[in-house]
């Protein structure tokens, strides 16, 4: 991911598709022990993933951005001629409509010998 000043820094990636749009947030978080907060290392460091994806369904609306039901035959104005419409994108409400996932795992970390020296 982008870094600055040689530090991670959180990310927001978007994938857009025709149906759906999937929102993730990157973040890193250190982890101190509570009296020494910036004092010393971090404990260890978590990298946190937040997704949400939102589904799109397809709305024919007029001019003013009103919805236009299809189901109650051809939309016309006053003058009973056809009225100009054109296709909108909205959200399409599911059981997973405002959920968010959020992943936890912690930085990878190498193994260290414990070397032991005589005083």
């Amino acid at each position: 991911g982008p870094y600055i000043h040689g530090k991670a820094s959180p990310t927001i990636e978007l994938s857009v598709r025709l149906a759906s749009i999937v929102i993730k947030c990157h973040s890193t978080f250190n982890v101190y022990p509570e009296p020494y907060t910036g004092e010393c290392e971090a404990l260890i460091q978590l990298h946190t993933t937040t997704t949400e994806t939102i589904e799109l369904q397809e709305v024919r609306v007029d001019d003013d951005g009103n919805e236009i039901n299809l189901n109650d035959g051809l939309f016309h104005n006053d003058v009973g001629k056809k009225q100009a419409t054109r296709l909108m994108l909205k959200e399409k409400k599911t059981e997973n409509s405002g959920r968010k996932f959020l992943f936890i795992r912690p930085a990878k970390y190498e193994r260290v010998e414990n070397w032991h020296t005589p005083s």
